[in-house]
């Protein structure tokens, strides 16, 4: 499949048909690890909740993730119908509700991490570790200079 015309040498339709492609490789992989609904958001989700060495509230989710609050409450309830995540109360403030992962959602974290560990693998294969490492470099740069750029526009 090519780029359309006049796409051929813009950064975003590249990147995005690059995440698009590793998404969908990502999404295969999972499947064949016994993730058939596995969402993108939600093994983020996991994988912040996994690693955190602090308690994790939505609020945390959102900032980590840059979205939406309404887009974080919906997946965090299917996380927890789905019996990945709990929300437990917190003592003195039983308005906050930590996140803490089940046996399940450990489960699908862990078998989520062998699938994109896979898919990166299969999407790396031919590059040397040094065309890797300034790949990521690069990819930093943009995000970095994007993000910048952003705030910029917005100020003026």
């Amino acid at each position: 499949m090519s780029e359309p015309r006049g796409c051929e040498n813009q950064l975003g339709p590249k990147i995005k048909r690059l995440s698009h492609s590793m998404g969908m490789l990502f999404r295969q992989l999972a499947r064949d690890n016994g993730l058939d609904e596995a969402t993108v958001i939600s093994g983020r989700i996991m994988g912040l909740i996994y690693f955190s060495e602090k308690d994790v509230f939505q609020k945390d989710v959102e900032d980590a993730f840059h979205i939406t609050r309404s887009s974080v409450t919906s997946a965090v309830k299917l996380m927890e119908k789905k019996g990945y995540i709990r929300r437990e109360p917190v003592s003195g403030d039983a308005r906050l509700k930590k996140l803490t992962l089940t046996d399940k959602g450990v489960e699908a974290h862990e078998a989520a991490v062998r699938a994109m560990r896979r898919a990166e693998e299969l999407t790396c294969r031919g590059l040397t570790e040094g065309e890797r490492e300034e790949f990521m470099r690069i990819c930093d740069k943009l995000t970095q200079n994007a993000e910048e750029s952003r705030k910029e526009v917005a100020e003026q």
